[in-house]
């Protein structure tokens, strides 16, 4: 952190390649999300709803 810029950018780059290499840390992500429609029904594609499936209903 100490070095600046480009010099220290590699730097930070080669660190995290060691950290990935002896596998001393592994990347886990899981991300929960919620949606809510009230009023409404949608599908979700992926991470995100699908607009064009969006379908407003009388209460």
């Amino acid at each position: 952190m100490p070095t600046p810029g480009r010099p220290g950018c590699q730097m930070w780059a080669e660190a995290e390649k060691a950290l990935f290499a002896r596998a001393d840390v592994v990347p886990i992500a899981q991300r929960y999300v919620s949606y809510f429609g009230r009023g409404a029904r949608f599908e979700i594609s992926g991470e995100m709803p699908l607009p064009t499936s969006i379908r407003l209903r009388a209460n």
